[in-house]
C-alpha cells in the first residue's frame, strides 16, 4: 500500500500537468469554430419538451390587477409577481403577500440551511422590503423591515456574506448589510448612506441618460455584468463584499440582455434582439497596491442563428451552466433551444452547435433554469400567464445513448458511432448511459475498447478511454470548486450538498464499469517509472499486462481524488451547517487558501479530510456526529479515530473511551493522533490520568518509553493535592506489577526525590503499599521510605533511622528534620531525640530571627553586618544539624535582634549555667524587648520572667530585673507587683531585696528607703501564716536602720521619712497578728 500510495503522488503530477494544459488552451480567448446544425425539436434526441396543460398557480386571483406578469426562478421558488403582488411558490408550499404600495421590479429568495426558514426580498420601485419566512403549512413571516432607496430596484443580485447587492434604474449597483437577531432582521444599512454622497447622486442622476437593461452574475468569479442602453459594466466583488466598477465596453443598441458564462474560454454572452449571441471576455490585471483589478473588457465576434431562423424580438434568454441556451422570441412565440454537443444519429463525431426551435401557442411571462440531473439533463421551465406552460430538458450525450439503446437500436450500430466520438466525448457517452440505467455488462465491449492501452517498447500512453475519464472527473470538481470558492450564503450548504451528490453518482458509475472486468484490479507502480502528462516510461519493456496495471493505478488514482473531491465538500456542508459563515475561514485555513482541485490532486488529502472530520467535531454537534459516524467507513483511520473516540465522550463512559483509545494506540501512534485523542479524552474525564493511562498501555508495545513515563508522571504530580498524588502513583504501580522493570524504575525515581519534596509522605504511603523489599538503603530517602515501612513492625528501629536523617550531616531541609524527629518520637522516644528536637525548634526560631533581621536590612544600610553573611548563616540553619554551641554562638551575633530569646532558650535546658551568663543574656534579652521590639520595661521584665522563671533548669536569677526596672524609673512598689504579677512568689522576691538591703547587689541603685519600700510591698503581698515572721525580721531591721545614728545621718529626709513609714506599716502589721493568735 506504501507503494502504492508513492506511485499515486507520481501520478497526481501527471493528471496535474494534464489539467492545467487542458485549461490553458481553452481560457486562450479563442473560442471554438463550431459548426450549427438546425432542426426541430422532433428530431433532435438532445431536448425534450413536456407541455403543461393543467399546471395553474394556486392564487387564482393574482393576476387580477393592471401590471405585467413576471415570473422568475429563484433558488428552488417560483416567484410570481404582478403590478404590486407577489406569489411565492415552492414545491407544494406557496406564499401570497398582501399588495405593497408601489409596483415590484424584482424578487429574491434565499432558504437558510435545513432551517425550513427563507429570506424573500422584494425590490419595488422607491425600496426594498426583507421578510423571514417560516416555511411551515401555511408559512408564516416571522419578521419584515422595509428601507427606502430613492431609486427603483431593478435587480436584486444576490445575498452573500449578509449583503443584499441590488441593480438601480440608472444601471448603478450598490450594497446593502443585514443585520439578523435570531428571528428578527434587526437592521438593514445601505452602503451609500453610510456616505455624504445620496444628495450628489440624486443630483447626478437628473443629467444621466444610463437606463438598466439587465444584469448577470457570476458569483464564482465575482463578475456582476450590468447591461444598460449604452455599454456593458463589469462589476467586480471585493474583499469586502461591496462592489466596484472594474471596466465597460460598449454595446450595439440592438442587445437586449446578458448571461453569465461559467465556460474558461469565455466570462458572458451579450443576447441581442435577432437571436446573436456575443461571448464577453475579460483580461485583468491587478491594480497597483493590491487594490480592485482592472478589467480590459473585449467582445468577440457575435455568432448568429442559423440563416433559416428569422427572429427579431428576443424578450426572454436563459442558460444553464454547460452552455446550454434558451431563447424567447416575443414576436413569433418561438422558443430557440441552443447546445453543443455531437450528433452520432447523423453520423457527426465532432462537437457542433445545435439549434431546435419549438412553436408556442402564445406569449409567455418567463423562462427558468431549474436544475441539472445526470440522469435528466438540464431542466428549463416556461411560464405562462396563469402556470408553468411546458418544461424543456437538455440532455447529455449518455442520456441520449441510453435512450437510443433502449429503442432497440442495434447495439452494434451505436457502439460503432460512440467509438468514433474519442476516448474523451465516448467515456462521458458510456458513464452517463450506465447512470441512466444501462447495465455495465452491456457497455463492457466498448469499454474494453476505449480503455486498452497502447503500449511501445519502454513507454505507453494510457488509453483514450482513461483520458476521457480524467476530463470527465476534472469537469465534476471545477463544478463543485466553484461552490467551494463562493462566499458564504444561507443556500451554499444545499447547493453543495447537489453538487456533492452529482459527483457521488458520477464515481459510483465510473467504478462500477471499471470493476467490471479488471480494469483496478492491480494498480501497482514498477520500479522507475516516469510519468509525464499521458504518458509514462519505463527502464523495462511494457506488457499488455504490466501496461494494463500501470493504467489501473492512473485510473485508481483519478477515482480516489473524485472520491476524496466528494468527502472534502461533505464535510464542508457539515461545517457550514453547523458553524455558519465562520465555516469560510475553516475550510480556508485547513486546505491553505487552496482551490478544491489543487487540494485533491496536489495535498495529502488523508490528513486534509482527517482535519476537516476534527474541525467539524469540536462544533460538538450531535447531528454532527451523527453524519460523521454514517461515513466513517469511507474516512480515513485518522478521521475513523477521532470519530469513535467522540462517540464514546458524548455517551459519556470513561472506561468504554480509554479502552478503545488502549486497544488501538498502536495506530493512535502510527496516525498521531494520541495528543489528539488525549486532550479529549483529559477534557471529557478531568479525573481518569488520561495520558499516563495512555502511555501505560503504549508501554506494553514500546518499553523504551519509560523514561516518557516517568516524566509525565512528574508533571502529574508535581502540584497535584496529596490524595490526586496518591491515585495516579498507584494507577502506575498496578501496571508495574506485571513489569518487573517499570517497578524498579518507578521506585528509582521515586527514592531520586529528595527528602525537600512535598509528595514525601504520598511516596512513604505508595512503597509501603506496593513494595516488599526497598534493600539496603543508600541514601536518605531511601532510609527514609525504609524507617516508613518499618515503623509499625520494628518502630525502635524505624524511630532511630528517623533521629539519624533529623541529625545528619547533610545537607536536608530543616522541616524535614523535623519531621523524622517527630517521626522518631512518635515510634520509640530517647532523651537524646527529645533534646534533638527542642534544639532543632530552637534553630527553626533562629531562623525566623535572622530572617526578620535581614528584611529589617533592607531599610538600614548602614547595618554592619553584610547582608552576604545573613543569607549565609540562613542557609546554614536551614539545611544543616547545627550543634549546641555553634547555636548559641550564631544567635549571640544577632542578639539585639532577637537571637538573646534564642540563647535563653538554649541556656534554660542546663542546670550548670553559670549566672553571669545568664545574666548576660538576660541584658541583651531585656534590650531587644525595649528598644526593638518597642515594649515597656515592665512589659519586657513582665514577658520574660513569666516564660522562664519556672522552667529555667539553672534557677532565673531576679536581681538582673529589678536593676532593669531601677534604671528604667520604676518606683519599689512598682517593681515588687511586676515581679508578682508574673507569677514570682512574694517570698522569693522577699529574698531577692533581701540581698539588696544587706549590700550584696551592687549594681542596683535602689536606697536603702527603697529596699525596705519594696520589702514591705513584699510582706504586704504574702498570705498565709508565715509572713508574720517576715514581717517581725523586716521590723527588727527597720528599728536596726533608724537605731544607727552614722546611717540616718547619710539618708535624706524622705529616705528616713519612708522608713519611719515603713516601720510603722509592720508594727501595724505585727500588732494585728498578735491580737488574731
Amino acid at each position: 500500500m506504501e507503494r502504492l500510495m508513492e506511485g499515486s503522488e507520481n501520478v497526481k503530477e501527471a493528471l496535474l500537468q494534464c489539467i492545467a494544459k487542458s485549461d490553458t488552451c481553452a481560457a486562450d480567448g479563442v473560442l471554438p469554430l463550431l459548426r450549427t446544425f438546425s432542426r426541430p425539436v422532433s428530431k433532435t434526441p438532445f431536448f425534450d419538451v413536456q407541455v403543461e396543460t393543467e399546471h395553474a398557480w394556486p392564487s387564482s386571483n393574482l393576476l387580477n390587477g393592471g401590471g405585467r406578469c413576471k415570473v422568475h426562478y429563484r433558488n428552488g421558488a417560483h416567484l410570481v409577481s404582478s403590478g404590486n403582488r407577489l406569489l411565492v411558490v415552492r414545491q407544494d408550499n406557496h406564499f401570497y403577500f398582501p399588495p405593497w404600495g408601489s409596483l415590484i421590479q424584482d424578487a429574491y429568495i434565499q432558504r437558510c440551511g435545513a432551517d425550513k426558514r427563507s429570506l424573500i426580498i422584494v425590490g419595488l420601485a422607491n425600496g426594498i422590503h426583507a421578510a423571514l419566512l417560516q416555511e411551515e403549512s401555511p408559512p408564516v413571516v416571522l419578521d419584515d423591515i422595509f428601507i427606502e432607496t430613492g431609486r427603483s430596484v431593478e435587480k436584486i443580485v444576490s445575498f452573500e456574506n449578509g449583503k443584499l447587492t441590488l441593480c438601480y434604474g440608472n444601471a448603478q449597483v450598490e450594497s446593502c448589510r443585514l443585520v439578523f437577531r435570531g428571528d428578527k432582521v434587526s437592521e438593514m444599512v445601505l452602503s451609500l448612506n453610510q456616505r455624504p454622497r445620496r444628495i450628489y447622486d440624486a443630483v447626478i442622476s437628473l443629467w444621466d441618460t444610463k437606463r438598466y437593461q439587465d444584469s448577470a452574475y457570476d458569483p464564482y468569479r465575482g463578475n456582476l455584468f450590468v447591461l444598460s442602453n449604452t455599454d456593458l459594466a463589469v462589476w467586480k466583488r471585493t474583499l469586502t463584499g461591496e462592489f466596484v466598477v472594474a471596466g465597460s465596453v460598449a454595446v450595439l443598441r440592438n442587445t437586449v440582455t446578458v448571461l453569465a458564462s461559467f465556460e474558461t474560454s469565455h466570462h458572458a454572452v451579450l443576447i441581442a434582439a435577432d437571436g446573436g449571441r456575443q461571448p464577453v471576455l475579460l483580461d485583468e490585471a491587478p491594480a497597483a497596491g493590491g487594490g480592485t483589478a482592472c478589467v480590459n473588457v473585449r467582445l468577440a465576434s457575435s455568432r448568429p442563428l442559423p440563416s433559416g431562423l428569422h427572429v427579431e424580438d428576443i424578450r426572454f434568454a436563459c442558460r444553464d451552466t454547460n452552455g446550454t441556451t434558451l431563447l424567447y422570441d416575443a414576436l413569433t412565440h418561438l422558443l430557440i433551444l441552443i447546445t453543443t454537443n455531437c450528433a452520432v444519429y447523423e453520423g457527426v463525431y465532432d462537437e457542433m452547435e445545435l439549434v431546435s426551435t419549438f412553436q408556442l401557442d402564445g406569449p409567455i411571462t418567463g423562462i427558468g433554469y431549474v436544475s441539472e440531473s445526470v440522469r435528466f439533463g438540464t431542466s428549463f421551465v416556461v411560464y405562462g400567464g396563469s402556470g408553468i406552460q411546458c418544461r424543456i430538458g437538455a440532455l447529455p450525450i449518455g442520456l441520449v445513448t441510453a435512450n437510443l439503446l433502449k429503442l432497440g437500436n442495434p447495439h452494434d450500430e451505436i457502439f460503432s458511432s460512440l467509438l468514433k466520438l474519442g476516448g474523451r466525448r465516448g467515456m462521458e457517452a458510456l458513464v452517463g448511459a450506465n447512470l441512466a440505467g444501462v447495465p455495465a455488462e452491456t457497455l463492457a465491449p466498448l469499454l474494453g475498447q476505449f480503455l486498452h492501452p497502447f503500449p511501445q517498447s519502454n513507454n505507453m500512453r494510457v488509453a483514450p478511454g482513461a483520458e476521457g475519464l480524467l476530463y470527465l472527473v476534472h469537469r465534476q470538481i471545477v463544478v463543485a470548486e466553484r461552490l467551494w470558492t463562493s462566499p458564504f450564503s444561507w443556500d451554499l450548504a444545499l447547493r453543495l450538498e447537489g453538487a456533492v451528490k452529482l459527483m457521488e453518482e458520477w464515481r459510483g458509475s465510473i467504478e462500477s464499469l471499471l470493476r467490471l472486468n479488471g480494469w483496478l484490479d492491480y494498480p501497482v507502480q514498477h520500479m522507475g517509472l516516469v510519468w509525464q502528462g499521458f504518458v509514462v516510461s519505463s527502464p523495462q519493456a511494457f506488457t499488455t499486462r504490466t501496461a494494463i496495471n500501470t493504467q489501473a493505478l492512473f485510473l485508481y488514482t483519478l477515482l480516489k481524488g473524485l472520491g476524496d473531491a466528494c468527502i472534502i465538500c461533505k464535510l464542508y456542508c457539515m461545517l457550514l451547517t453547523a458553524c455558519g459563515e465562520e465555516a469560510l475561514s475553516m475550510a480556508s485555513s485547513i486546505g491553505n487558501q487552496m482551490g478544491l482541485e489543487h487540494i485533491v490532486w496536489r495535498c495529502d488529502t488523508d490528513a486534509i479530510i482527517s482535519e476537516f472530520c476534527t474541525t467539524a467535531l469540536a462544533c460538538n454537534g450531535a447531528n454532527t456526529l451523527a453524519q460523521l459516524e454514517a461515513m466513517k467507513h469511507a474516512l480515513p483511520v485518522k478521521a475513523q479515530h477521532a470519530i469513535s473516540v467522540h462517540s464514546l465522550i458524548m455517551k459519556g463512559n470513561a472506561d468504554e473511551a480509554l479502552t478503545y483509545a488502549c486497544d488501538n494506540i498502536v495506530s493512535l501512534r502510527d496516525e498521531q493522533m494520541v495528543s489528539y485523542v488525549e486532550e479529549r479524552l483529559n477534557v471529557a474525564f478531568p479525573d481518569h490520568m488520561v495520558p499516563i493511562r495512555l502511555l501505560l498501555c503504549w508501554l506494553r508495545h514500546d518499553k523504551s518509553s519509560i523514561g516518557e513515563l516517568l516524566s509525565l508522571l512528574e508533571q502529574n504530580t508535581a502540584d497535584g493535592s496529596p490524595e490526586q498524588v496518591k491515585r495516579c502513583l498507584r494507577l502506575v504501580m498496578q501496571a508495574a506489577a506485571r513489569s518487573p522493570a517499570l517497578s524498579r524504575d518507578v521506585v528509582h525515581w521515586i527514592v531520586g526525590h529528595a527528602l525537600e519534596d512535598d509528595r514525601l509522605m504520598c511516596f512513604a504511603e505508595i512503597i509501603e503499599e506496593y513494595i516488599d523489599d526497598l534493600g539496603e538503603p543508600q541514601t536518605l530517602p531511601a532510609l527514609f521510605y525504609s524507617c516508613w515501612k518499618d515503623r509499625l513492625r520494628c518502630p525502635q528501629v524505624a524511630a532511630r533511622g528517623f533521629g539519624d536523617i533529623a541529625k545528619s550531616k547533610q545537607r536536608v531541609l530543616l522541616s524535614t528534620r523535623l519531621r523524622c524527629i517527630n517521626l522518631a518520637l512518635e515510634y520509640g522516644p530517647t532523651d537524646s531525640d527529645r533534646l534533638t528536637y527542642v534544639l532543632l525548634l530552637v534553630q527553626d526560631e533562629l531562623v525566623k530571627v535572622i530572617e526578620r533581621t535581614g528584611q529589617s536590612f533592607n531599610y538600614n544600610s548602614s547595618s554592619k553586618l553584610p547582608r552576604q553573611e545573613t543569607q549565609s548563616h540562613v542557609d546554614e540553619l536551614r539545611h544543616f544539624y547545627v550543634v549546641e554551641s555553634r547555636l548559641f554562638e550564631l544567635a549571640g551575633v544577632y542578639r539585639r535582634n532577637g537571637g538573646a530569646k534564642v540563647q535563653m532558650d538554649i541556656l534554660k535546658m542546663h542546670p550548670e549555667t553559670p549566672e553571669r551568663v545568664t545574666v548576660q543574656v538576660l541584658h541583651d534579652l531585656l534590650a531587644s524587648l525595649v528598644h526593638e521590639g518597642g515594649q515597656g520595661a515592665s512589659e519586657a521584665v513582665r514577658c520574660i520572667v513569666r516564660e522562664y522563671y519556672g522552667g529555667y533548669a539553672a534557677g532565673l536569677p531576679l536581681l538582673p530585673f529589678v536593676t532593669f526596672l531601677v534604671h528604667n524609673r520604676e518606683d519599689p512598689g512598682t517593681i515588687v507587683d511586676t515581679l508578682r504579677s508574673s507569677g514570682v512568689p512574694a517570698a522569693v522576691v522577699f529574698d531577692t531585696f533581701l540581698h539588696c538591703l544587706d549590700d550584696r547587689c551592687d549594681d542596683t541603685v535602689l536606697t536603702k528607703s527603697g529596699v525596705i519600700t519594696a520589702l514591705t510591698a513584699a510582706v504586704t503581698n504574702m498570705v498565709g501564716e508565715g509572713r508574720s515572721v517576715y514581717a517581725t525580721y523586716l521590723l527588727e531591721r527597720i528599728h536596726k536602720l533608724l537605731e544607727n545614728e552614722h546611717q540616718i545621718a547619710l539618708l535624706r529626709r524622705s529616705d528616713v521619712e519612708q522608713l519611719q513609714n515603713a516601720e510603722a506599716a509592720m508594727m501595724r502589721f505585727v500588732s494585728s497578728s498578735q491580737s488574731v493568735s
